[in-house]
């Protein structure tokens, strides 16, 4: 029987293990600087404050809200790319396009299942640490003035 139960939670622990590698590697999860509520809250006002633009190929006629004051564009994605219509709950990609600095940055947040926000590091950017320190300061300061704007915090 212990054999079993050992052999058991070795088969859950492997695959649990392998998804953390893969998550290190490319996407950091940052639910410490917004949470799947706060996720849900904005993607809410960006629908009923926002327009609708498209920006690729991919995706046409996307929610989209801009932010003056911080020069950001922020746009939602669903996270099905067929051509159906689609609902508020299929946007789980919010695509962030920062014009503020010298050089523009872009940052994709994905929403999962399992009501996670992760940093989506596409280019491979932030795989050294002072960059990634960087990048997670910006974008931190980024949320805060998004929430400020949405009237999630004070």
């Amino acid at each position: 029987m212990r054999f079993f139960l050992f052999s058991l939670l070795f088969i859950v622990y492997l695959p649990l293990k392998s998804q953390d590698a893969t998550d290190s590697s490319m996407l950091i999860k940052i639910n410490d600087a917004l949470n799947f509520y706060d996720f849900e809250q904005m993607r809410s006002f960006i629908f009923k404050n926002g327009d609708r633009q498209t920006y690729c190929p991919n995706y046409t006629d996307n929610p989209h809200y801009v932010m003056k004051d911080m020069n950001l564009e922020i746009y939602l994605n669903p996270s099905v790319g067929d051509e159906s219509k689609h609902k508020e709950f299929d946007y789980t990609i919010m695509y962030i396009v920062s014009r503020g600095d010298e050089t523009p940055f872009n940052y994709y947040l994905y929403l999962t299942d399992r009501r996670d926000v992760y940093l989506y590091d596409y280019n491979k950017y932030l795989s050294e640490e002072s960059v990634r320190k960087k990048v997670l300061e910006k974008l931190d300061s980024i949320l805060l003035a998004m929430k400020k704007e949405m009237k999630l915090v004070n």
